[in-house]
């Protein structure tokens, strides 16, 4: 027979293994709480709610404090319940064919030259480099990445230019080194304008601000804000770089990339988080999330895709930035929905279809979203290059 004292310890002992349970098992999230959520954080109004549910895409700018800040959240409602694996949600958002990326790649671990063997440095870039002072250089660098290029290159060499495009291209490699070992505390601190900027302060910022990675998945969020550190095998990093035209000058771009899946509600629940870790010109900081997301309303499920993005650019502040801002939000809104709709369209083509291809949706016109996806994941694109082109937009609007 127990004890008093023993009858007490085993009920403690099961009330703890309760929680513990409780704790390692995905929370079931209702489509009320879901709508909740989008009008408490998103500000959706009841008829924004009843047009996403009528599967209209909903897209909205989050109030922002900052003028050198973008926020944009959006959603639509899937015409049916999907249940794809990680593989095929990044499938069915990728758009190859594309005309706009020029090069593209993904780094290994660790990343190496070799892993950028195929990225071309613009002969235009590698005018500015040769100008470049810390406070004042035309390409998106560190002090002291200026600071080498000042002191390695001899541009009295007739090779000049393919020297500096390698010692580039290896200053970016070592940023990424960096980063894939130490993570936030290795960001850059970009030196290119007199006001610096130090991703290593902005990224936790806009990561405490992206609610809707918290109310999804907080253990997510915790891997996120740990990374390298955490240990989780459902989540899949990887990183890459790609070389994008703009019209003005390409775009050298590095991002980093999370893929998240669990089962929530019988059904799959996807996230693709995109960190824009470097760019060569415009956006200095961006965050995105893109993620399928399984609704239950005492057994009627619904799949939404949702996708959210803070992006941060100094090239915003000041009195044209703020002249800017408008234009800048409205193509935003713009892009969001074009990116939400072809989405969904891939998505549900999938469904009806055993292949989950449609050739209709195979467009590879220049002037369209898809022009943008080739390699990559619809997440990396959609997040680190739609905005990039938004600041391009600014910049010839207002530099003329």
């Amino acid at each position: 027979m127990f004890s008093c004292n023993e009858k007490n310890k085993v009920l403690i002992l099961k009330a703890l293994l309760v929680i513990c349970l409780s704790a390692s098992s995905p929370a079931a999230q209702s489509t009320t709480d879901l709508q909740k959520l989008l009008q408490e954080k998103a500000g959706l109004t009841q008829t924004e709610i009843s047009e996403l549910e009528g599967g209209k895409p909903v897209v909205k700018l989050l109030a922002s404090k900052d003028v050198r800040e973008i926020s944009v959240f959006g959603a639509i409602k899937l015409d049916r319940i999907l249940d794809l694996d990680a593989a095929s949600f990044r499938e069915s958002l990728s758009q190859r064919g594309g005309k706009v990326m020029l090069d593209s790649g993904t780094f290994s671990r660790p990343p190496t030259m070799a892993d950028i063997e195929a990225l071309g440095v613009d002969v235009k870039d590698i005018v500015d480099l040769r100008n470049c002072v810390i406070g004042r250089c035309n390409v998106k660098l560190s002090a002291e990445m200026i600071s080498r290029i000042n002191k390695q290159i001899d541009w009295s060499s007739p090779d000049h230019a393919a020297e500096a495009a390698r010692l580039y291209k290896e200053l970016v490699v070592e940023k990424v080194r960096a980063y894939s070992e130490a993570g936030d505390k290795a960001l850059i601190e970009y030196a290119d304008q007199r006001k610096p900027v130090d991703l290593r302060r902005l990224y936790p910022s806009l990561l405490e601000r992206s609610v809707f990675i918290r109310f999804l998945a907080p253990e997510f969020e915790k891997y996120l804000e740990a990374f390298p550190q955490g240990n989780n095998t459902e989540i899949e990093d990887r990183l890459e770089w790609s070389r994008v035209k703009s019209g003005l000058k390409p775009i050298i771009t590095i991002t980093h990339s999370s893929t998240y899946q669990k089962r929530v509600n019988d059904g799959p629940q996807i996230m693709l988080v995109t960190k824009q870790i470097y760019a060569s010109h415009y956006i200095d900081a961006l965050l995105a999330l893109t993620a399928l997301v399984t609704a239950d309303d005492g057994g009627q499920k619904s799949s939404y895709l949702v996708f959210s993005s803070i992006s941060y650019s100094e090239s915003l502040s000041g009195a044209l930035g703020r002249l800017a801002h408008p234009v800048v939000e409205r193509e935003a809104i713009d892009k969001a929905t074009d990116i939400l709709q072809r989405g969904a369209a891939q998505m549900n083509a999938r469904a009806r279809t055993p292949t989950g291809q449609d050739p209709s949706l195979r467009s590879d016109d220049a002037g369209s979203w898809s022009a943008f996806f080739r390699r990559h994941w619809f997440s990396a694109a959609a997040g680190g290059l739609a905005l990039v082109f938004l600041i391009v937009f600014f910049v010839r609007r207002y530099s003329r």
